[in-house]
């Protein structure tokens, strides 16, 4: 028998994308589910019903904290868990586990997917009892009011995966000019510390970088006694090295680091602008505090600052050194921290190529650091060897098979010296794509040949002079 009830509690509106996911990681774990639609006009309360949830319909009035204070107020369960569509939870995972303790509210990590593939990490309170008079507050970015309540807490050992800053996300649900007009009001409405960090937030997502400056300033003059002054902080610090006012970076940040020496992102930052100042013995220094330092828990944070990511800098600032070794070496750790992580991947297997390590040398490296246990893996492999040009891909298609993508196989046999064979499946094909045109190039000028050049004229786009200049 349970030892609680708990109600699942949702906003959503043409969530069919999303909800199914975000249903069936925590379906089996909870006693009701609350779902407060707010205008659906795709299947998402066809999938609501067959997770059996009791759906209520609320016209929405561009507040937050008024729809999710609605849906709390339905449920019925000792505990409330707050999820939105696009959040689901990890498999195997016990929120029991955490109840044990009894606590009034649990505040849960919140693993946020970013585009560019380094997740970044946010706490909030999504667990908490019902009817101890816990409510929310503010159009968006809604948060519970705490103040001058003595509540029991604890940190829930749940993580929630969020993907909803992804940009595919962003733009199917128009996001951006949603929470943008919300934080303008929020902002006009109560103009707090909190209020303009979140707008500040917003429009260095848009790229606005000099209005994200403005009310990170308004903000921390307002913020200096509140538990995310380090994240805004860390926010003010990268705007001004997006806006490469890096004596202004380095002010700020020096200053930050002295409220806040465990903040691993505050060092981070900092050497990223040594390093574009070409300071790079302070450079490496910092990078190495970040490693020394580790991963932040409980805050706000960038995934890899005290670990893959500074091993991957910190190889960038060798090699501007000059110190190829110790790069390869900083690159290897990097492998070892994040074994999918592109960058680290691709840089690891030029440099190695770089210092004239032979290929068969490179690929036992390889099956050392980086050995293929999936389609994925093994898919991000090919896409690198490809990039580089590299004759171990022709070595990878043919030890798995894989010789159906006769692009691929094509550039493979050129850059393994194949050259005939090559021509022969270029031959082939109908069109090149354009990343392809300096392959095609390359080989009619070492054969001598201008057949392929004629073949796909349309898409290389020489003239005939050129043309006869080319080989």
């Amino acid at each position: 028998m349970k030892p609680f009830t708990i109600s699942l509690c949702m906003i959503v509106k043409d969530e069919e994308k999303y909800l199914e996911k975000c249903l069936n990681s925590v379906h089996h774990m909870v006693d009701e589910i609350i779902i407060v639609d707010t205008g659906s006009s795709d299947s998402t309360l066809d999938i609501a019903e067959r997770y059996k949830a009791k759906i209520f319909h609320f016209n929405w009035i561009d507040d937050f904290s008024v729809a999710r204070n609605y849906s709390i107020a339905q449920a019925t369960s000792d505990y409330i868990l707050i999820m939105d569509a696009d959040e689901y939870l990890e498999k195997d995972v016990n929120i029991f586990d955490d109840l044990k303790s009894s606590k009034d509210f649990y505040i849960n990590r919140i693993k946020n997917y970013t585009e560019n593939g380094v997740p970044s990490y946010h706490e909030a309170i999504r667990l908490f009892k019902n009817n101890i008079g816990l409510s929310y507050y503010g159009r968006i970015h809604e948060h519970l009011d705490l103040e001058g309540k003595n509540y029991s807490h604890a940190f829930s050992n749940i993580l929630i995966n969020h993907i909803g800053y992804k940009n595919e996300v962003l733009t199917e649900k128009n996001k951006t000019q949603r929470n943008i007009e919300l934080l303008l009001n929020e902002v006009a409405e109560n103009p707090s510390g909190y209020s303009y960090f979140n707008l500040a937030k917003q429009y260095m997502f848009m790229g606005e970088l000099d209005k994200a400056l403005h009310y990170f300033k308004e903000s921390y003059y307002l913020s200096k006694n509140q538990y995310y002054l380090s994240d805004l902080l860390y926010h003010m610090v990268e705007t001004l090295y997006k806006l490469k006012r890096y004596e202004d970076g380095i002010k700020v940040v020096t200053e930050a680091i002295g409220l806040f020496p465990l903040k691993t992102d505050l060092f981070f930052i900092k050497a990223k602008i040594f390093e574009e100042l070409g300071f790079l013995e302070e450079a490496e220094s910092l990078f190495k505090k970040c490693l020394s330092l580790g991963e932040v828990e409980h805050t706000s944070t960038r995934e890899g600052v005290g670990s893959y990511l500074a091993h991957y800098y910190l190889s960038e600032v060798y090699q501007k050194q000059g110190k190829k070794l110790e790069a390869v070496e900083a690159l290897f750790f990097a492998l070892r921290e994040k074994k999918n992580f592109p960058a680290a991947l691709y840089s690891y297997i030029e440099l190695l190529t770089t210092v004239n390590i032979p290929s068969e040398e490179i690929k036992r490296y390889l099956s050392a650091i980086y050995p293929i246990t999936n389609q994925e893996e093994y898919s991000l492999l090919i896409k690198i060897l490809y990039q580089l040009r590299h004759p171990l891909l022709i070595e990878y298609l043919e030890m798995y098979h894989n010789s159906n993508d006769q692009f691929l196989l094509a550039i493979a046999k050129q850059m393994n010296k194949q050259y005939r064979e090559a021509y022969q499946i270029w031959n082939q094909l109908e069109a090149i794509k354009s990343e392809q045109i300096d392959d095609v190039i390359m080989l009619s000028l070492l054969l001598e040949d201008v057949t392929l050049l004629n073949k796909f004229r349309s898409s290389i786009n020489v003239s005939d002079k050129e043309r006869k200049i080319l080989v």
